[in-house]
């Protein structure tokens, strides 16, 4: 369906496709599908009717659909024919290895594979079982909770609307064991995940405790009240972890905008308010003199 845009002072009728097409032509460059739907957004050059964020995925169908105006090159989208064509273009690929870090490993240059593996909800392990597992290698996870209502129901009531379980998405650009493991399940340095899990659960962080820190964001709790924390997790979440070589950056910014995770701030078109402002109130505490 067309819809009405005033372009350069100029209104006309453009449809999705068409929209597109100028995004690419504007920037100069082939671009990826989170690009495009990124702008798409921000700009506001097409709309839904039902006035939600477009997504990525929605992007790649509609290209899909018009392969007689765009040219596809592992996630580069361009113009069939011109300089914006997309033509043996070198991209990065993504080494994905199985969860224990085995010999089984796919290579691909199309992150598609790549979300379908992470969001599996049969690649996930309880929590309590992966500590002797999780690689020294890079790449992303995915935390995922296994009964909703074990949350207060401001978020529960979140992850019903959305009529998923997921959490949060995560990258580990050096070590899934360092950033998945030891920050965000088992707290043993400040992260963002363990903090904002131990703010929702009730946890408040000690009192002063970042006042000479060099990061004033990540704060941390009691050892007592980590314990508690730890706990928890083990209990109730599961997650799910691939190793990437590159791209990491990218698929992130995709998964976030396309999932909804209910604990992803940043680079999140939904971010709750309400986190956010627990959050600030726990790094007041932890800065508070």
């Amino acid at each position: 369906m067309s819809i009405l845009k005033n372009l350069n002072g100029t209104t006309i009728y453009m449809t999705f496709h068409e929209a597109i097409d100028t995004v690419i032509r504007k920037n100069n460059r082939p671009m990826t599908s989170v690009e495009i739907a990124l702008e798409l957004n921000s700009t506001q050059l097409y709309t839904k009717k039902d006035g939600s964020d477009i997504k990525s995925s929605q992007v790649e169908a509609r290209v899909g659909n018009y392969l007689k105006l765009f040219s596809i090159q592992g996630s580069l989208i361009g113009l069939k024919e011109g300089p914006l064509k997309v033509e043996d273009v070198k991209q990065p690929a993504i080494v994905i290895t199985s969860q224990a870090g085995t010999k089984n490993s796919i290579k691909l240059s199309n992150p598609g594979l790549a979300s379908k593996v992470l969001l599996n909800q049969k690649n996930t392990r309880p929590a309590d079982a992966v500590d002797s597992i999780v690689p020294d290698l890079p790449g992303m996870y995915a935390i995922r909770i296994r009964n909703v209502h074990k949350l207060p129901k401001v978020y529960s009531n979140v992850l019903e609307e959305r009529k998923h379980n997921l959490l949060y998405i995560g990258v580990a650009a050096k070590s899934l064991k360092h950033r998945l493991l030891e920050r965000a399940l088992r707290g043993k340095e400040n992260g963002t995940f363990f903090g904002s899990m131990g703010a929702m659960l009730g946890f408040m962080p000690v009192k002063g405790s970042l006042i000479s820190s060099s990061d004033q964001e990540n704060f941390s709790f009691s050892p007592s009240d980590e314990a508690k924390i730890v706990k928890w997790i083990n209990q109730n979440l599961r997650v799910n972890w691939i190793c990437m070589d590159d791209g990491w950056d990218e698929l992130e910014s995709q998964l976030v905008l396309d999932q909804k995770p209910l604990m992803n701030i940043a680079k999140s078109p939904v971010a709750m308010p309400e986190l956010i402002a627990l959050r600030e109130k726990c790094v007041a505490e932890a800065l508070a003199e």
